[in-house]
């Protein structure tokens, strides 16, 4: 059931993530303010079963001029066609992805530089134990509004089968949080020739 979105809220990426609330039956809460006082609205969702993946292609799918992809592992195909539909659609999409997922099994990587959304991967070297130090992020930020984050890789594993978590905020506060670290990172990040 969607919910009645307060005056102020009416946007469609406050309607997407409503209905992406929706497609799990999670309702949006309150969840803090921004610097006007608007209260923020947030929507929980869980994996396996609770419908993450739906609720991710929901807010591409909504997307009207942005949308910044951090990921450490990208499998999923109904999500990277929602990445390559909102790129069609003309929103600027950007993908950020662990360095591994150049060559990793049924990797999502080449596919998105086939369809033109500019990927660059993170490669950030061993620890002084020779562990591989990771990229692993995993969030989304749409239109400079919405987040989604939380355990969740963009697997079809991670949806149907792992003890997931995602959690979706329509906040510009947290929205602007995540952009910034995006763009740090995308600065620094491997281009390999991506558009």
């Amino acid at each position: 059931m969607l919910h009645r979105i307060r005056h102020g809220f009416a946007t469609a990426a406050a309607i997407v993530a409503a209905a992406a609330a929706a497609l799990c039956g999670s309702s949006l809460a309150p969840a803090g303010a921004d610097a006007r006082g608007e209260p923020d609205q947030a929507s929980a969702f869980f994996a396996p079963g609770g419908g993450i993946e739906k609720a991710v292609v929901a807010l591409l799918d909504g997307a009207r001029e942005e949308a910044l992809v951090a990921m450490y592992i990208f499998t999923s195909r109904p999500l990277s066609e929602a990445v390559i539909r909102a790129k069609r659609r003309g929103v600027d999409v950007r993908v950020l992805l662990d360095g591994s997922q150049r060559s990793i099994r049924f990797g999502k990587y080449a596919d998105l530089r086939r369809a033109g959304v500019p990927v660059r991967t993170v490669s950030l070297g061993r620890t002084r134990e020779g562990q591989e130090i990771k990229f692993h992020h995993k969030y989304l930020v749409v239109d400079g509004e919405i987040v989604e984050t939380g355990s969740f890789n963009w697997t079809q594993q991670a949806d149907d089968e792992n003890h997931e978590n995602a959690v979706i905020v329509r906040s510009r506060r947290l929205a602007a949080e995540f952009k910034r670290q995006f763009e740090k990172v995308w600065e620094s990040a491997e281009a390999d020739g991506a558009p």
